[in-house]
């Protein structure tokens, strides 16, 4: 069964919901004396108020988008680098056996520039692998150790940043609803303190009842 997607309970964005959790501590503490009658004391206040403080210090999800677009440029840049350097070796590769050999598609580099990430890592360790295995007949035409070592390398770098743009992507969305969770529980604190703020004001002052209306 998928699990059903979180969502905000409030139709204003985090900027809005901090900003009505401080204005309506604010008019709770001028009101305090009719709020006790609710049991809304001071430490009541005080918590509410970390949790105002707990839910403007998290991250902003631009921030996380930020950090996964980071992520990603240096993927991407990391998998460019690993084309140059498979490119350089079937550059050898193509001067001894020619591009229509069977040997040359043994490489299995066919659509080099249009393959996953997934793809480019299994190309560049297949390239590894036969350019050992042709090694004597390549060491005229350039190739050595020393270059395939260098793709390997690469193939390992990008390796690893594949996996951290993964991981970004991973806490983008943990922080994502992390971030829905206390603004959702934050909400709800707001909601009841606003109707508590409304009942006390119905019928005794507009101007302080118009304080408590969360919507207008």
């Amino acid at each position: 069964m998928k699990k059903n997607e979180l969502v905000r309970d409030y139709r204003f964005t985090d900027a809005v919901l901090y900003i009505k959790s401080k204005a309506l501590i604010g008019n709770i503490q001028r009101d305090q004396a009719a709020f006790q009658d609710f049991g809304i004391t001071s430490e009541v206040l005080e918590a509410f108020s970390n949790s105002i403080n707990t839910f403007s210090d998290m991250p902003s999800d631009e921030e996380g988008l930020g950090s996964q677009m980071t992520a990603t440029q240096q993927k991407d840049a990391a998998g460019e680098m690993l084309k140059l350097s498979i490119k350089n070796v079937m550059g050898r590769v193509q001067l001894k056996f020619g591009i229509r050999s069977a040997r040359y598609k043994h490489f299995g580099t066919t659509k080099l520039s249009t393959q996953t990430d997934a793809e480019l890592l299994i190309t560049a360790k297949r390239v590894v692998i036969a350019g050992h295995y042709f090694m004597n007949e390549l060491v005229p035409y350039g190739l050595t150790e020393a270059l395939l070592a260098q793709l390997t390398d690469l193939s390992t770098e990008f390796e690893n940043l594949i996996v951290q743009q993964r991981m970004k992507v991973g806490e983008r969305e943990i922080m994502t609803e992390d971030r829905i969770l206390i603004g959702n529980a934050l909400y709800k604190t707001l909601s009841d303190f606003a109707n508590i703020g409304t009942t006390i004001w119905a019928s005794v002052s507009e101007a302080k009842y118009n304080d408590y209306l969360i919507y207008s």
